[in-house]
């Protein structure tokens, strides 16, 4: 049993897929531009370059097929939109199984103005949304975001920016404006201030789950759109779990899916996102029961996965490198911040630390101080410069 796993060269979610893929049974290699997290890791049988999916689509499609051809992968998996998107567009040309339903319905739920009409429509309570434009009378904050985060087929497409928070019409406007330049279209989405909550679901092939697990954020990073830091498995509500199983049934979907909320102090959780791939905090439910990224592979390869699809709650979970950033951009009690992160390390699940595999933490310390010590240099340089 062998799986590739395409990524980026930092992708969290990679290195996460290669440790449970592996203790599924799995032989995992790792694609990547460069030598990735993921490739460091032990559980990483072999390492292939392969040319970004974003940057040359064709050159993307001819290399992941030489890799599949001459190490015999039986199934792929992409780790990004760009990744997930370039592969399912190519999947007719790859001898392996790629563990995804239809071309379109990919595109149908990765496309952001689609999944919420979709969801509107299902009854799931959603932001306001506004596509290419805000409405001439918005004076609010809003969210910006690509409506789709990537389009392999265009190249000048690629690497769009990060979903951010505009606190008026201009800077709104400003972003909007860059994502056009990126050959997007962006959308506006109203703020929903309230605690972040997901739902991630293995579906079969009837879009019925096998498995189900609730997460709740603790904090996140950036602080205004960010993602988890911190989080902890949770039952999903009864109206949250039923949301997920109607979307996924209603797009025909196949596979591992996290739906993202955002629960406001009154009313209901609005859903905000749907990561159908591997995702950044996937560590913390894997670390509760269930192997979604092993038990995707079994069902796509006509494998039975174990029949146990539940997983405990209170797990805990850090991303703690972007939970030392969040504390250092505190403008109080900055130490205790820090210590604070410290101190709910031990016994949480980490996206990149692992006690039985230390190596993909080791050399990505080394790189962030490393480029923290370049940046100090540089700006050292600049000011002496105009002294």
């Amino acid at each position: 049993m062998k799986a590739l796993v395409l990524a980026d060269d930092v992708s969290r979610a990679a290195l996460a897929a290669g440790r449970a893929l592996h203790a599924g049974g799995w032989t995992v290699g790792i694609g990547s531009p460069h030598r990735a997290l993921a490739a460091r890791s032990r559980t990483c049988s072999h390492w292939h370059p392969v040319t970004p999916a974003g940057a040359d689509l064709e050159g993307f499609a001819a290399e992941v097929r030489g890799v599949v051809t001459a190490h015999g992968y039986e199934i792929v998996f992409g780790c990004g939109d760009a990744e997930v998107l370039a592969l399912s567009a190519i999947r007719d040309s790859l001898e392996a199984v790629f563990p995804y339903p239809p071309h379109a319905t990919v595109v149908r739920a990765m496309d952001k103005l689609d999944l919420t009409a979709t969801a509107r429509e299902l009854g799931i309570p959603v932001p306001a949304t506004f596509e290419d434009q805000l409405p001439e009378d918005w004076d609010q904050p809003v969210i910006v975001k690509a409506r789709l985060r990537a389009q392999p087929e265009d190249p000048q497409a690629s690497g769009f920016l990060n979903t951010s928070l505009a606190r008026d019409r201009r800077e709104a406007h400003e972003r909007g404006e860059e994502i056009r330049r990126r050959g997007g279209i962006p959308l506006f989405q109203e703020v929903v201030s309230g605690g972040m909550i997901a739902c991630v679901a293995l579906a079969g092939v009837d879009g019925v789950p096998v498995a189900e697990i609730g997460q709740e954020s603790q904090r996140i990073w950036p602080a205004e759109a960010g993602i988890s830091t911190r989080a902890r498995t949770v039952a999903p509500s009864p109206d949250v779990s039923s949301w997920t199983r109607a979307l996924l049934k209603s797009l025909g979907w196949f596979g591992m899916a996290q739906l993202q909320f955002v629960a406001p102090p009154q009313g209901p959780p609005r859903l905000i996102d749907f990561n159908g791939r591997f995702y950044g905090s996937m560590a913390l439910a894997v670390a509760a029961g269930p192997n979604l990224p092993a038990w995707w592979a079994a069902l796509a390869t006509r494998r039975s996965p174990p029949p146990d699809g539940s997983g405990r709650s209170g797990v805990r979970y850090q991303w703690l490198e972007g939970d030392l950033r969040r504390a250092l951009e505190s403008d109080r009690h900055r130490v205790r911040e820090v210590v604070g992160c410290l101190r709910y390390a031990p016994g949480a699940a980490h996206s990149i630390w692992d006690r039985g595999d230390p190596v993909p933490a080791v050399g990505h310390a080394a790189a962030v101080v490393g480029g923290t010590a370049r940046k100090g240099l540089r700006w050292s340089s600049s000011r002496s410069s105009t002294r």
